[in-house]
């Protein structure tokens, strides 16, 4: 299993999220360490697309956060990463990136790049174990087994093929 901890950030990823609110979407930055000065706003970049967008600080009861929007209509389908941009020319790479696929939700992805990945192995690639029975046949007589207990599974499923 991959590790579940959110990577080191600039705003706390567990409370952010991003979410359609009728024509826009909204991205929620919960808990941001540092402040961009001024009157700032936020760049979305995927590929060779970039979007301008609307940044608020909202600070209440529920602690202070950035709310980045735009229009829907500006999203196409991709992963996009996050920038915050301040008055001085000051950018500030989060540590996010928004998943935009349709009509679907928004989501908000932990992390600039995706962690390495395995390719999983094919289940007809697995090593087939056979246990010998107790005074049974020695291992090398288990490719011969494996092939015996294939050959019977086709006759099961070609069987019950037939009666349906």
């Amino acid at each position: 299993m991959g590790d579940s901890l959110p990577p080191k950030a600039t705003v706390d990823l567990v409370g952010s999220y991003a979410r359609r609110r009728g024509d826009r979407a909204e991205i929620v930055l919960s808990e941001p360490k540092e402040v961009v000065d001024g009157q700032g706003w936020a760049v979305l970049r995927r590929k060779d697309l970039e979007v301008s967008a609307d940044l608020r600080l909202v600070t209440d009861e529920r602690g202070r956060r950035y709310v980045v929007s735009c229009e829907n209509a500006q999203l196409a389908d991709g992963r996009w990463a996050l920038i915050l941009c301040g008055e001085d020319g000051q950018r500030q790479r989060v540590n996010a990136r928004l998943l935009v696929q349709g009509e679907r939700p928004l989501c908000l992805l932990w992390g600039t790049r995706p962690p390495e990945s395995t390719k999983p192995i094919r289940h007809r690639d697995r090593p087939v174990v056979i246990p010998a029975p107790e005074g049974g046949p020695a291992p090398a007589a288990a490719p011969a087994a494996r092939t015996q207990v294939r050959a019977l599974a086709g006759k099961v499923k070609r069987r019950l093929a037939a009666l349906r």
